[in-house]
């Protein structure tokens, strides 16, 4: 996708045509990473929040694995 950087904005380089059709259907789309929104729609604090469930899963899941080859150990 081509774009155009304007103040922590992404927007169409083209006014019509294929090119940047995209970027003018969202009406451009913010791209600053601070503040109360990523990209003018994503919540930092959800996608921090998704990402812990994740990793908790792994980490009981190679917790288990652990556990389990110890008991096999034993055996």
């Amino acid at each position: 996708m081509d774009a155009q950087f304007v103040d922590e904005r992404a927007e169409s380089p083209a006014s019509n045509g294929q090119k940047g059709s995209a970027l003018r259907r969202l009406n451009g789309l913010d791209t600053a990473l601070g503040g109360e929104s990523a990209f003018g729609h994503v919540d930092p604090a959800d996608v921090e929040a998704a990402a812990l469930h994740v990793v908790r899963g792994i980490e009981h899941d190679l917790a288990d694995e652990a556990f389990d080859r110890y008991i096999a150990l034993l055996d």
